[in-house]
């Protein structure tokens, strides 16, 4: 069962007719997400601090980089197609407590959804005492290239996890999300970021900010 269904929508009519969208659905067990047709918000990239079996590759081109502790971390601190083999889990650290990140794939064939988010975002407060299993919220065309290029399209279908709480820790397994698909042992990854907030949240919080500021005042 293929997970992905292609929907036509009127999109724009103009005086010379109609233009029709094509628009891409992706089916997780978080539910039916449709694939936005652009560039994730990325932020900062978060710390690594352990974790992956060693092979680092850029695109589907592998190994590309000896295995050493410092190599591991600059595949996976940055969204620039380096990325990480796993499992064992990778480990990575925010500076600060967040309930959302961005996934960025590392793949090295694809991009199809299997490829693409074959893996399981967690999250923990207490050191990883306990962990939160993530929920894709959305899904991204791009991570941050749109080239049409073999690398271009690695960092294709990036997904925003989002948690009930706020974390510090975060763990990234093998496994997935996506309904009707198998899954290998092992998957790719190039980063693990903060998410900028889009311009119609960040409308949100500054008119909430402006509103207890005026409720302070009276």
């Amino acid at each position: 069962m293929n997970t992905i269904t292609l929907r036509a929508a009127l999109a724009v009519v103009a005086v010379s007719g109609s233009l029709v969208a094509l628009a891409e659905d992706v089916n997780t067990t978080d539910g039916l997400k449709t694939v936005i047709e652009s560039v994730a918000p990325l932020g900062n990239g978060l710390r690594y601090l352990s974790g992956g079996d060693g092979l680092i590759g850029y695109g589907a081109t592998y190994p590309t980089m000896a295995d050493t502790p410092a190599n591991r971390a600059f595949a996976m601190e940055n969204a620039d197609h380096t990325w990480l083999q796993y499992a064992p889990t990778i480990y990575m650290a925010s500076s600060k407590k967040i309930d959302r990140v961005f996934a960025v794939p590392g793949v090295d064939h694809g991009p199809n959804p299997y490829e693409n988010l074959e893996f399981i975002i967690w999250g923990s407060g207490d050191g990883g005492w306990t962990w939160e299993e993530g929920k894709i919220d959305s899904i991204y065309r791009d991570g941050f290239d749109t080239a049409n290029t073999e690398p271009g399209h690695s960092d294709d279908y990036t997904s925003l996890w989002v948690f009930k709480q706020s974390y510090d820790l975060f763990a990234i397994t093998s496994g997935n999300h996506l309904v009707g698909y198998g899954q290998d042992s092992e998957g790719e990854i190039d980063a693990l970021t903060e998410a900028v907030p889009e311009p119609t949240t960040m409308v949100a919080l500054v008119a909430g900010a402006a509103a207890i500021a005026r409720k302070r005042r009276k």
